[in-house]
């Protein structure tokens, strides 16, 4: 059992870090809105100077930034590092390799560095590297790599990071393969009258004491993507989605195998797949064949139900209510959830998982992979922020006319009250 997954939280901690990551967050926010443009320069400072070190961050880089067309990648390493060839590194064993397809990383020393500070992104490897004046006055356009600085920053650059490469005109181009998608998958279940979202809680197993029908729009999530079985028993799903940064869009293996996964059930029953718009570009570098069938959706800050001409949804961190619930009430009137158990009062973790949809043997991966992702969350503060937004979204989904039940027991409010027997509906 990982410590830094499921042991104590250290409340006040990660309530402090928190308000320090807001202030550096908010700056780089507001000048992104200023000076921000796309990026072409990538400036990975300050030094690596141990090699197992280098090889880690390589491979991350080669996952979350892929060669392409006008961006250079000048990676800061000590003197003994800087005549290694990167294709010759291997990767941690938590990580899958992605070092074959590397072509735009140069080494240079802190020297060379000096130079390179006018780089359009700069991605700092050690935190206390604030302390210099030259990258402090350059906050705006700093990203922290360090996988020991705070919560989610440093996943979440694997994830859209990419996206800051791209420039107004590709990013619309992105935007439009994505509507155009989803006007695909909006007429193709456009007589369907119910919409089934599964989530992957232990009452997911129960699945089969339902009866879908010809006419229900099926939603899934993560990682039921291996559960052979279930995919069979209701002919594939409509529409997969996901969106964590960690267990969906890093080099670490758990997430790694959950992409293979992933292609594979688009190759069987031909579903759409939904991820955020900003981890689009990213998906499509290393697996372009998604094409036809990836949907980039943006997020914004009010609630909405998408559609081609309001194509966004509000902005959570839960793919039940970030995705799930919205799209599948684009679909239909009657939106039916599977699996949304909620958290025990004793949890030590997010929640627990049916063992059927999750990768036990790789957790560790992603655990060590980003461990401050873990160390840093407040668990039940997510878990009660969750609950009160799902109340709100359905309540919102309500007053347009459309019904949610929970075919499955939860210990969330907002489905606790709306659960239904088998056949009530």
């Amino acid at each position: 059992m990982s410590e830094v997954a499921y042991g104590k939280r250290d409340l006040p901690a990660i309530k402090r870090k928190f308000r320090i990551y807001l202030l550096y967050a908010g700056t780089r926010i507001i000048a992104d809105k200023f000076i921000g443009g796309s990026v072409n320069s990538i400036l990975v400072y300050p030094a690596i100077d141990d090699k197992n070190k280098l090889a880690d961050y390589i491979n991350r880089l080669a996952w979350g930034f892929p060669s392409k067309e006008n961006l250079s990648i000048f990676v800061t390493v000590s003197e003994n590092l800087k005549d290694i060839d990167p294709k010759s590194l291997s990767a941690t064993p938590n990580q899958r390799c992605y070092l074959n397809s590397l072509s735009n990383v140069v080494f240079i020393d802190e020297n060379e560095a000096r130079d390179k500070f006018n780089s359009d992104l700069i991605l700092v490897t050690r935190t206390e590297a604030f302390r210099d004046p030259a990258i402090f006055l350059r906050l705006h356009k700093t990203m922290i790599i360090d996988p020991y600085c705070f919560s989610f920053e440093e996943a979440n650059i694997w994830k859209d990071g990419y996206y800051k490469t791209f420039d107004k005109k590709e990013i619309e181009q992105f935007r439009s393969i994505s509507k155009q998608n989803l006007s695909y998958l909006l007429e193709e279940n456009k007589y369907k009258h119910k919409a089934c979202c599964f989530a992957t809680g232990p009452s997911f197993d129960r699945y089969k004491e339902f009866d879908y029908g010809d006419d229900c729009f099926k939603v899934i999530c993560n990682s039921t993507v291996k559960n052979d079985t279930f995919l069979e028993s209701v002919n594939g799903p409509d529409l997969l989605v996901f969106a964590d940064p960690v267990f969906h869009f890093s080099p670490c293996e758990y997430s790694a195998q959950f992409r293979d996964h992933v292609l594979d059930v688009v190759r069987e029953y031909g579903c759409f797949v939904m991820v955020p718009d900003m981890a689009m570009p990213l998906l499509l570098a290393h697996y372009p064949e998604l094409k036809s069938k990836l949907i980039g959706m943006p997020s914004v800050r009010s609630l909405n139900i998408p559609s081609i001409d309001k194509f966004y949804v509000k902005k959570s961190s839960n793919i039940l209510t970030f995705l799930m619930v919205p799209i599948a009430s684009a679909v239909a009137k009657k939106v039916f959830i599977i699996g949304a158990d909620g958290r025990e009062p004793n949890e030590k973790y997010f929640w627990k998982h049916s063992s059927s949809v999750q990768y036990d043997d790789l957790m560790k991966t992603a655990f060590e992979t980003h461990p401050s992702f873990f160390r840093d969350r407040d668990y039940k503060d997510y878990y009660e922020t969750h609950c009160k937004y799902l109340e709100k979204l359905i309540s919102y989904g309500e007053s347009m006319g459309i019904q949610y039940y929970s075919l499955t027991p939860s210990y969330v409010p907002a489905l606790n009250k709306r659960q239904i027997e088998t056949g009530e509906e």
